[in-house]
C-alpha cells in the first residue's frame, strides 16, 4: 500500500503505521511519500491560499479549469521531492508550450498521416526503400521504452514517463517538420508507417499510464 502526504504531515507517518498496527494490520506493509508544496499560478501571478482562512482551491474547480488529462500530466510531470508552480494559463494554452498539448499533438500528427493515405496500408516486415538515419533518433527512443517504464515503476519515480513522452514527441516532431512522409512510392511510404505507428502506440501506452487521453485530431 502506498499513501501520499503532504511534506507539513511528515510526523503522521509513524502516527499512520501505529493505528495500522493497533488494529492487527501490518504496518510494514504501508509505503508513505512525500509530497512537496504546490503552489497555483495565474496571470503570472500566485493564488494565495490558506487553510485557516478557509481560501482554498479544490480539485474539482481545477479539473473545470483546465480538464483532466492536463493537471495529471503537469501533476506526474514533476518528481515528489521538487515544489511545482502549476501554471493555469499554460495548462489550457493550445501550443506546443503547453507539455500535454505537445505529447497528445504528436499522436495526433501521425493519426493524420494514416488518414491521409490512398494506398492500401499494410506493416513493413523489411526496411529497404527508407533511409533509416533518418528514423535514428525515433529508434534510438523507442528502443528506451521498457527500461523507463521498469525504472519508474521500480523507483517509484512516474515523472520519468512524462519526460519519456516528451523526448519521444519532440523526436516526432523534428522529423515530421524535416521529412516528407507521404509521396507516391508505396513501400517507402508503408516502411515510415510502420515506424511511426510504433512510436503512435507507445506515446499512448505512455500516456495511459498516467491517465491521459490520446486525440485523434487536434
Amino acid at each position: 500500500m502506498i499513501d501520499v502526504l503532504g511534506a507539513d504531515h511528515h510526523g503522521y507517518i509513524q502516527r499512520l503505521k501505529a493505528a495500522i498496527a493497533y488494529v492487527g494490520g501490518n504496518p510494514d506493509l504501508i509505503d508513505v511519500e512525500i509530497l512537496q508544496m504546490v503552489r497555483v499560478i495565474q496571470d503570472g501571478k500566485e493564488i494565495k491560499m490558506s487553510k485557516r482562512s478557509g481560501k482554498a482551491i479544490t480539485m474539482r474547480d481545477l479539473i473545470d479549469e483546465v480538464g483532466t488529462d492536463a493537471l495529471r500530466f503537469l501533476f506526474v510531470s514533476k518528481s515528489l521531492s521538487t515544489h511545482m508552480d502549476l501554471d493555469l494559463d499554460l495548462a489550457v494554452k493550445q501550443s506546443n508550450e503547453n507539455p500535454v498539448y505537445y505529447a497528445q499533438y504528436a499522436y495526433a500528427r501521425i493519426a493524420s498521416l494514416f488518414r491521409s493515405i490512398r494506398h492500401s496500408y499494410h506493416v513493413a516486415t523489411s526496411f529497404t526503400h527508407i533511409d533509416v538515419t533518418k528514423f535514428s533518433r525515433l529508434i534510438l527512443v523507442l528502443l528506451q521504452y521498457p527500461q523507463v517504464v521498469t525504472e519508474a515503476a521500480e523507483k517509484r519515480i512516474p515523472h520519468k514517463i512524462c519526460q519519456y513522452v516528451l523526448n519521444l514527441a519532440s523526436a516526432l516532431h523534428s522529423y515530421y517538420n524535416d521529412e516528407k512522409i507521404l509521396t507516391d512510392q508505396e513501400e517507402e511510404v508503408n516502411e515510415k508507417l510502420t515506424i511511426l505507428k510504433s512510436v503512435q502506440i507507445v506515446i499512448q501506452n505512455a500516456l495511459q499510464l498516467i491517465g491521459v487521453d490520446v486525440k485523434e485530431e487536434m
